[in-house]
């Protein structure tokens, strides 16, 4: 799923009424997931977003054609006035010859030779300013051909303008779809509760994923409390327990959040096994290591660099920092840090060594 970044986890945790809550939760069943639909979204905005680069890569590709066309344009624009001044001087010339009398210049001359070389001359101007005509309509054709692609491809970049206009129609139109789900989540209570209520199946079926340990390892997990190297380098900006979220309100957080610099290495703390690695709904990409009664779990990456029953060894680089799934911070990538004794939640913080 791609990165959901909603500024609100669980506004529907002040509800004191089971019973409401389990009829609003009941009402919504028929709905669409919410995640669901948020995942749709940003995929069809991802989707569009490639269709948005291709045809600004279209105009630019267009517009170096119209500087182009529009060179070549000017350039038999002049031929075209080149060729016409020449013939309109050919053309002077006849026209002088003509008001002569053609007859009279021909025939008023002196001799035969005269005669010979006045019929030869006009003769060879009549042809030289038929090849001249020639020249002015190949001239011109050119430059009708030249025009012509020239206002072929001004259409194209029209239409291509349009539709990047469209595509950019189309992004805000679905950004302004999942602001809209997201207002529903902060503000109606009914989508809140949805929501939530796919949160804890999430959180059920990632429970179910780890499997119920038969016996401690070799080294004891509880030998390395306070001892366990940080997952990531970054900062602690929620603590296990009950938090304040950013609408204000108490949520539970299993474990504790560390943000992190997008793509930061995050580290296996122990030796272990993977048992996860995978996309989980709300917890996005995933990873959980058994160590023996104990199990460590990281949340909200951006990529995997394990494969489950993989053995890994201490400070292992396991995948990357994200902000995949369900996640309380606007543009902060972080990392979800679990531990768990026998599937129940751990504060992670006294297991970890002191910075």
């Amino acid at each position: 799923m791609t990165t959901l970044l909603l500024g609100f986890f669980f506004h529907a945790a002040i509800a004191q009424d089971p019973d409401p809550r389990q009829t609003l939760i009941d009402a919504g069943r028929e709905e669409r997931s919410i995640l669901a639909q948020i995942e749709t979204i940003d995929k069809e905005y991802a989707g569009i977003q490639e269709e948005k680069e291709t045809l600004k890569e279209d105009i630019q590709a267009f517009e170096s054609q119209k500087i182009d066309q529009a060179t070549k344009v000017a350039q038999a624009t002049l031929e075209l006035e080149t060729k016409k001044e020449d013939l309109n001087k050919t053309l002077r010339v006849l026209y002088k010859l003509h008001r002569r009398g053609l007859a009279r210049v021909v025939f008023g001359a002196e001799s035969p030779i005269e005669l010979r070389r006045r019929s030869s001359y006009l003769l060879s101007l009549v042809q030289l300013s038929t090849k001249k005509l020639n020249a002015y309509k190949q001239a011109l054709s050119k430059q009708e051909n030249a025009q012509n692609l020239l206002s072929q491809t001004n259409q194209q970049l029209g239409t291509a303008q349009e539709e990047l206009l469209l595509k950019e129609q189309e992004l805000e139109e679905r950004k302004r779809s999942k602001q809209s789900i997201l207002t529903d989540v902060r503000d109606k209570r009914a989508k809140a509760l949805q929501l939530l209520s796919e949160i804890n199946r999430s959180r059920q079926n990632l429970q179910e994923q780890i499997p119920i340990p038969k016996k401690e390892s070799k080294i004891p997990f509880s030998n390395l409390y306070g001892k366990l190297p940080w997952p990531v380098q970054g900062t602690l900006i929620k603590r296990f327990g009950k938090q304040k979220n950013s609408s204000n309100q108490l949520v539970d957080n299993h474990g504790i959040d560390i943000e992190a610099p997008f793509g930061s290495p995050v580290r296996a703390v122990a030796q272990g096994q993977v048992i996860l690695a995978e996309f989980i709904p709300a917890y996005g990409m995933t990873i959980a290591i058994q160590h023996g009664t104990h199990s460590t779990i990281y949340a909200h990456l951006n990529g995997l660099n394990v494969r489950k029953g993989q053995k890994v060894s201490p400070r292992t680089i396991i995948g990357y920092v994200g902000n995949t799934g369900l996640t309380d911070t606007t543009n902060r990538y972080i990392l979800g840090f679990e531990i768990r004794k026998n599937r129940k939640p751990q504060d992670p913080l006294p297991w970890l060594s002191r910075r």
